[in-house]
This record gives C-alpha cells, sequence and structure tokens, in this order.
C-alpha cells in the first residue's frame, strides 16, 4: 500500500494556501496554521493533523505522528510517498525510522519531478481536508453565533476530527468506507456534530 502525504496551510480568511510559492515557508506564515494531510491508497482512509512547522520539529511531533498514523492503518509493509521538498523529505525520514522500530517494512519514495498527477492522492487528501474543514468551521461558528479566533486549538483538532469523519462515514463507489476497508467492519459509534455539548 502507499500511503501520500502532503503539507496545507490553512489561514484566517479560509483561503487554503498551497503549491509552489509555499515551498520556500519552514514556519508557516502569520496567522496560519500548517496541517499534514495523507491519504492510503489501499483504504482511501485519510488521516491530518496541524503541526508547529514543516519538517522535524524540536520534541519529534510530527515524525510521531506520522507514524503513528501510518501505524493505525494496520499495514506491516507500506510506502510512503511525498513530493522532493527537503522538509518533507526529513520528517519522512524520521517516522520511517519510528515505524522500522514498530516493525513496520517501509519505504520512502519521492514524487516524479514535475508530475504532478505522481503524488495525486496527496492532493486529493489535500483538498478533501480543506473543504471539509471550512464547512465545519462555519457550522461550528453558525452554532456559536460567534466567530472562532482563529489559532484556537480547536481548530487543530477540527482538522483531525474532519478526517476521522471521512475516513469513517463518506463512501466509496464500492459502498464502503475507508474504516470499512481497513477494519472489514462498518464504524460502532454514534457521532455527535462538533463543538456539540454530551451530557
Amino acid at each position: 500500500p502507499l500511503v501520500s502525504v502532503d503539507y496545507l496551510f490553512l489561514s484566517p480568511k479560509g483561503v487554503i494556501l498551497r503549491g509552489e510559492s509555499q515551498n520556500r515557508w519552514e514556519e508557516p506564515p502569520d496567522g496560519c496554521i500548517c496541517v499534514l494531510a495523507g491519504m492510503c491508497s489501499a483504504t482511501q482512509a485519510l488521516f491530518a493533523f496541524a503541526v508547529p512547522r514543516k519538517g522535524v520539529d524540536a520534541d519529534g511531533y510530527a515524525a510521531r505522528s506520522l507514524a503513528d498514523n501510518v501505524t493505525w492503518l494496520g499495514h506491516s509493509r507500506v510506502a510512503v510517498r511525498s513530493d522532493n521538498e527537503p522538509a518533507i523529505v526529513k520528517l519522512d525520514e524520521s517516522a520511517t525510522n519510528l515505524l522500522k522500530l514498530e516493525g513496520v517494512d517501509v519505504t520512502v519514495e519521492g514524487s516524479v519531478p514535475y508530475d504532478p498527477q505522481s503524488n495525486g492522492a496527496a492532493d486529493s487528501a489535500v483538498k478533501r481536508v480543506k473543504g471539509s474543514v471550512r464547512a465545519l468551521q462555519l457550522g461550528l461558528e453558525n452554532d456559536l453565533r460567534s466567530r472562532v479566533p482563529f489559532g484556537h486549538p480547536v481548530l487543530t483538532w477540527l482538522v483531525e476530527h474532519v478526517t476521522d469523519i471521512i475516513s469513517k462515514y463518506a463512501v466509496g463507489v464500492d459502498g464502503k468506507t475507508g474504516y470499512e476497508r481497513l477494519f472489514g467492519r462498518p464504524v460502532r459509534e454514534e457521532g455527535l456534530e462538533f463543538g456539540e455539548t454530551l451530557h
């Protein structure tokens, strides 16, 4: 199975800054949240999480989170693909070392230079994450009847929640969800709207 990963930046106005111009940024631009998104080719399961910066951070959070998400997919052998940007290559190598310690046979491969389709699964993950984050953010703000300040921790939680929802409930052309392809059964938990109060 192939796990494709890429970065995106969420900005306060809901505009997602992405593409060649973002390659010069290691730290997120002022007021933006840096997110790593990924998709598994075998199951179409998504994952995404906010990171402090591109590449490997001081406490190893990004590498550990990437390794944990790949482990969650349950593959004993896997390939991780990203573009050839130095920051994400370093992150892939760091996560690979952690995965190998857990007994996962993992290889890292870069996308084909000058061929944007060679990492198309990551592009698809980025588009699905950005659209869903914006929709759920607007829904939360509507329920609260207030704006959520950009940079509030709830937005970083929202990023992870979005991919959880997509993987568990978005049905593919085969009639199955990513979760169902992964675990062989549909999800059996009751879902709540993001930000809902539970007593």
